[in-house]
């Protein structure tokens, strides 16, 4: 089995009680199975350490703002961010099973996805 992390907050960026809660968590399922977190913001490549794999995504360019200006930009870019963590390989399978966290928020992006691997 293997625990997917979906959050927008995760060290070093965090900026509230998520992304405190998500770290505590990950640290958790990390001594009984490997975890995989995908966050908001690129990392650096050795974000990864022992058994947890951090994953980092940024907005699609093709979504910066416009003539209209910002309007819309926030939202997009988050959106953008939640269906590149969704797209990525070992998010669905016919044997994966979904958990809300207490840090759900963003469109869905903290949500844990336990998953066995095959």
């Amino acid at each position: 089995m293997k625990a997917l992390l979906l959050t927008r907050e995760y060290p070093p960026q965090i900026y509230g009680g998520a992304g405190v809660v998500v770290d505590e968590l990950t640290r958790a399922l990390s001594r009984r199975m490997p975890v995989e977190v995908r966050c908001f913001g690129e990392r650096r490549p050795d974000a990864s350490s022992g058994r947890v794999t951090v994953r980092g995504y940024t907005p699609w360019e093709r979504l910066a703002a416009g003539n209209d200006g910002a309007r819309y930009a926030p939202a997009l870019e988050t959106l953008s961010i939640d269906l590149a963590m969704a797209r990525d390989p070992g998010t669905r399978t016919s044997r994966t099973r979904t958990r809300g966290t207490p840090t759900w928020r963003d469109c869905g992006s903290a949500r844990s996805i336990a998953s066995r691997s095959s």
